[in-house]
């Protein structure tokens, strides 16, 4: 069965911009709200405190943004 359901602008270009060629938008759905890991539990403490585990994440959204490719228009 198929449901309609209102977007704003910004959130129908954002889901878009994620949706793949052969993808329906009701597949980005269901794409991006399965759970993609497991249980957090395992890793919680792991760190010493917040500050070690801030510096982490700031380490990793800085490896995520050099990986990306960057286009330049020539």
């Amino acid at each position: 069965m198929a449901r309609n359901v209102a977007l704003s602008e910004k959130a129908y270009n954002m889901l878009r911009r994620l949706k793949g060629e052969k993808e329906s938008f009701s597949d980005v759905v269901v794409r991006l709200s399965t759970p993609s890991g497991g249980s957090l539990l395992p890793v919680v403490g792991l760190w010493k405190d917040d500050t070690e585990a801030e510096r982490i994440y700031r380490r990793i959204l800085r490896d995520r943004h050099a990986s990306k490719p960057h286009w330049v228009d020539v």
